[in-house]
């Protein structure tokens, strides 16, 4: 093989893997693990973005019908003020703990809602910092669809030039390279409108914030922080009390050992009198 026919095949093999590791992401590293494509993260953008705005939304949606059915129920439980006031503190702090006779009836209906009250306080109390994250993430999102556009094209464009491609991935990348611009466009217009509801939601959500807390000054209860205050209280009643009975089971096992011991010597004795009496 001459010189000059050696020096055009190191070329030509050099511009080949200069190539493939741009349409492999070779920038990434070898042993990098292989994420989505540009074509697979712009087509499943916007359904990710809506799913994130429906699960944002959920607390806020559901939070009329709950609420009523928090103001309704004592009435069909025939509950006294107090007792419901105690139900829902023990609810919010994860007790459950139904008025004492309360009938299983009674007792099973409350215990079930108090779960789904908890859960929802925990969900809408959150609502207002997810549904600003929302806004945000939308608003970093619509700017990298033309990015990954572009992303797509190019490629596209060294897959159908790599004259070592299978005709199938050559027919592929035209195909997505044809339908990026198209995609784009749609995907930007999905996300504007997702944008256009996740901008109204901080304030909805605000909204169901205050009238969740209005609910709760409405059976007596201030505000959350008291039931802080009160779950620091009951925590140290608990700690008071195992302190209580470690102390209690220190006592009883020095006793029992006391007990052994002296138990120990009224036989050792005993032996040494059993013995002494052979022996005469």
């Amino acid at each position: 093989m001459s010189t000059i026919t050696r020096r055009m095949s190191l070329m030509f093999s050099l511009s080949f893997l200069s190539l493939s590791l741009f349409a492999c992401g070779g920038s990434q590293g070898g042993g990098a693990e292989k994420g989505p494509s540009a074509y697979e993260e712009l087509s499943g953008l916007s359904a990710a973005l809506q799913t994130k705005l429906n699960e944002t939304m959920a607390p806020i949606n559901e939070s009329e019908a709950i609420l009523k059915e928090f103001a309704e129920l004592p009435k069909t439980l025939q509950l006294s003020p107090s007792d419901y006031k105690s139900f829902i503190i023990s609810a919010l702090q994860g007790e459950m703990k139904v008025p004492e006779g309360a009938a299983a009836e009674v007792a099973g209906k409350l215990t079930t809602f108090g779960l789904k009250f908890k859960a929802f306080k925990e969900s809408i109390m959150a609502a207002p910092d997810r549904c600003t994250e929302l806004v945000t993430q939308i608003a970093t999102t619509l700017p990298k669809v033309p990015l990954l556009v572009t992303q797509i094209e190019t490629t596209a464009k060294v897959t159908k030039n790599n004259p070592f491609a299978s005709s199938a991935d050559k027919a592929e990348a035209a195909k997505q390279s044809e339908g990026a611009k198209a995609m784009g466009e749609e995907t930007t217009n999905k996300v504007s409108e997702i944008q256009k509801t996740a901008q109204e939601l901080p304030g909805k959500a605000q909204g169901a914030v205050m009238k969740f807390l209005g609910a709760l000054k409405n059976v007596g209860i201030d505000s959350l922080d008291s039931l802080t205050k009160t779950s620091t209280s009951m925590a140290k009643e608990t700690v008071d009390g195992v302190k209580s009975d470690v102390k209690q089971v220190v006592e009883t096992a020095k006793d029992s050992a006391k007990g052994a011991v002296d138990a120990a010597k009224d036989s050792a004795k005993g032996a040494a009198d059993a013995v002494k009496d052979s022996a005469k």
